[in-house]
């Protein structure tokens, strides 16, 4: 069950003569299994590029030496470790593995690794790093191509681009925060920005009162 908690992003888009277009931002959901139980003492979190047509596409998402791709966290990732605690998702072990349904990982359009075509990864030369708390990569990125299925918003309106689960046992308030570079198709015009990500993850006893509040991420243009 997918239980929309509070949309978090709000995007600006880096292209001469286009003013916000089709790309409304990323919203963030709070994710559960009903087949699996969640790791004790943790919150899973999804992030949607939301547009307003079926056929707008997310197809790229990048960092460079001006523009890394990163996410903090003043908490800790979940990663399993049974299938390598990659950053992209393995779905292969999701029916052997208890906890892998709730790993952490970056993805544009599917959480299943055997649907469709395999992520594309560029990574030329040095190497993402990924551990407890933090991402970062300056030099790549992850991509479909323009006619892979996965990368269309569809009825939904929106493409999944990651799953990031939290430990959240602590009585303190927690957070992530981070910033990508989003490559995007919508009615023919190819899109680019550099969207800054804010992600707050209450204390658990807080967790019951969050209701729908909104909050608008920070713009960069």
């Amino acid at each position: 069950m997918n239980t929309k908690v509070l949309s978090v992003f709000a995007g600006s888009l880096m292209l001469a003569g286009v003013a916000n277009a089709a790309y409304l931002g990323v919203v963030s959901e709070v994710y559960t299994n009903a087949a699996y139980d969640a790791p004790p003492g943790t919150i899973t979190y999804r992030l949607y590029a939301t547009f307003d047509n079926e056929l707008d596409q997310l197809t790229g998402m990048g960092g460079s030496d001006v523009e890394p791709w990163w996410l903090h966290t003043n908490t800790a990732y979940y990663n399993d470790d049974t299938a390598g605690g990659h950053w992209a998702h393995n779905a292969f072990f999701d029916d052997f593995v208890e906890f892998l349904h709730y790993d952490s990982y970056w993805t544009i359009g599917t959480d299943d690794s055997e649907a469709g075509a395999p992520l594309g990864i560029a990574f030329p030369g040095v190497q993402p790093t990924w551990d407890e708390t933090d991402w970062f990569a300056n030099d790549g990125g992850v991509f479909r191509t323009p006619d892979d299925p996965l990368s269309f918003a569809g009825p939904e309106l929106r493409v999944l681009m990651g799953q990031f689960t939290i430990n959240a046992s602590t009585d303190e308030d927690g957070y992530m925060e981070g910033a990508v570079k989003m490559n995007m198709t919508s009615d023919g015009e190819q899109l680019s920005l550099y969207q800054e990500l804010l992600i707050p993850i209450p204390a658990p006893g807080a967790l019951a009162l969050l209701g729908l509040a909104g909050l608008i991420g920070r713009r960069r243009r």
